[in-house]
């Protein structure tokens, strides 16, 4: 289960606020947690296609899959904001490398703008 809260830094040429972030990494659980999101920021939570969300924890990487290449298909939101805040909430990520592995990962990531 990968769960974790993350400060976006203040954008240095535009003061009052951050960008919408492509790319999040920090720490969560003791291991390195980067999320890497595609697509244009909207402000409203859009339901996950694949190519959407990648998740890295330590060494393994995750991705949106469909039902009719993995055993689940993933299910989830991604809210991305102009304010630079946001969320990801996911379930049955499935393991990049093996689509069949077991368990897929799920859970629920947010940041805000600091």
């Amino acid at each position: 289960l990968a769960q974790g809260s993350f400060t976006q830094p203040v954008d240095p040429g535009a003061s009052t606020h951050c960008q919408p972030p492509n790319q999040i990494s920090g720490s969560a659980g003791g291991q390195h947690v980067q999320a890497q999101f595609t697509g244009t920021p909207s402000g409203t939570a859009q339901a996950l296609s694949p190519g959407d969300l990648l998740l890295t924890v330590g060494s393994h990487t995750w991705g949106v899959a469909s039902a009719s290449n993995a055993p689940h298909g993933t299910s989830g939101t991604v809210q991305r904001n102009s304010d630079g805040s946001g969320s990801a909430q996911f379930q049955n990520l499935a393991l990049q490398t093996n689509f069949a592995q077991q368990p897929q990962e799920s859970g629920n990531i947010t940041w805000t703008c600091a």
